[in-house]
């Protein structure tokens, strides 16, 4: 739906029956299936975008314009949003008016203690239910005919140029290209070699690499916990 896109960042644009949402991503495809999941299960996070949906049962998310860098976008997004905003506009359902209000970053010690807190609170399942659990599962069997239906329904949907990976290649498979901070070079099989070797997650290096935070030392927050590796540059063979 999106694949002329993969290559750009997007502004786009979401209508839900006569109000409208304003976002930017490089990942059109990925961000569409993400806000359709959390509208259907009734999780989505903005609360004004859900209760559109709730009462009209549908939308559309179509591109406004398409740009090479991530700053060209935002700046494109942050006019619109501008415009928008101007006087008491009842049709908007942006809840920030600043796009940089909404990039996600580290967690602070004060919100992971306040998701620790709130995750103690929370009822954990006794030893009876699980039993009772247990034993309502117990001896199910899936019919032949289920089975057919299932894999019949399912046939094809993901193969060839329908599947989302199809011409790509995970970047946990790609090679990676290391420069210490003593600019040696080192190059790796995967991201997980690599994290492994300077010993952080590869969650983080992933994010350093597509650029979803910044590098240690690259930015103006004290680092502590990354302090050795200040100087540090990763990218993938044939990216750099």
């Amino acid at each position: 739906m999106f694949k002329l896109y993969k290559e750009y960042y997007c502004v786009y644009r979401i209508d839900v029956g006569n109000k409208y949402y304003y976002g930017s991503t490089k990942h059109m495809h990925i961000r569409y299936r993400d806000h359709k999941n959390r509208l259907l299960n009734n999780k989505h996070e903005n609360k004004i975008i859900q209760h559109a949906f709730n009462k009209y049962q549908k939308f559309n998310m179509i591109v406004v314009a398409a740009f090479e860098t991530d700053i060209e976008c935002r700046n494109f997004e942050q006019k619109y949003l501008d415009c928008l905003n101007i006087g008491d506009n009842k049709k908007c359902m942006n809840i920030s008016q600043n796009v940089d209000k909404i990039v996600c970053g580290p967690l602070s010690r004060k919100h992971k203690e306040n998701l620790s807190i709130a995750a103690r609170k929370k009822p954990r399942m006794t030893e009876k239910t699980k039993r009772k659990i247990s034993e309502s599962k117990k001896g199910t069997v899936i019919s032949e005919e289920q089975r057919k239906k299932q894999s019949k329904s399912m046939r094809g949907k993901h193969s060839g140029k329908d599947n989302p990976m199809y011409g790509t290649k995970s970047p946990m498979a790609k090679i990676i290209i290391l420069t210490m901070p003593n600019k040696e070079k080192l190059i790796f099989d995967s991201i997980f070699d690599a994290a492994n070797h300077i010993n952080v997650p590869y969650t983080t290096l992933y994010c350093w690499i597509s650029g979803r935070s910044e590098f240690p030392g690259q930015t103006k927050i004290k680092v502590s916990k990354y302090k050795h590796l200040i100087g540090l540059t990763a990218s993938y063979i044939g990216e750099a």
